[in-house]
């Protein structure tokens, strides 16, 4: 990802709070998560703080 791509939406204060990103860059990212997310679901252990992330990584994967 090129980060002169990347747009920024700032609040009123000026501070960021979202970013647009080009399509591609996109999708690509959501490739990426969803490979983190099986990669993490196998080797899943009883850690509650890895649970939590492969969780979260799964989430992430199905915004499309």
């Amino acid at each position: 990802m090129k980060g002169h791509n990347l747009q920024f939406i700032t609040d009123e204060a000026g501070q960021r709070v979202a970013v647009v990103l080009p399509l591609g860059d996109y999708e690509r990212l959501l490739a990426i998560l969803r490979h983190e997310a099986r990669r993490q679901s196998e080797a899943l252990q009883n850690d509650p703080q890895e649970r939590e992330d492969a969780e979260f990584i799964e989430r992430m994967a199905a915004w499309d």
